[in-house]
């Protein structure tokens, strides 16, 4: 399984994600742009994210996709119509 971190600068940099570890391959990226989300997320199982939009744009591409994790307290960022339609 291949879980991915687009934007952990902003989760912050004092949190032991090692855990996580346990589940499959983790991937950090300290920011990520729609473009590069695009194609991190192509390959991704899982998607842990806290600033970054997740929409078709960001992650159209992401054929494996079987979870989505926000670490923020809001979800304006997040087109919950795309999600419940994959």
């Amino acid at each position: 399984m291949k879980i991915i971190f687009p934007d952990i600068k902003t989760i912050g940099e004092d949190l032991d994600l090692s855990g996580f570890e346990a589940f499959g391959d983790v991937i950090k990226y300290p920011f990520s742009t729609p473009e590069e989300l695009l194609e991190r997320s192509a390959d991704a199982d899982v998607i842990i994210f806290n600033k970054v939009s997740i929409n078709e744009a960001s992650i159209g591409n992401a054929k494996n996709l079987k979870l989505v994790c926000v670490t923020g307290t809001g979800t304006n960022n997040i087109d919950k119509a795309y999600l419940a339609s994959k």
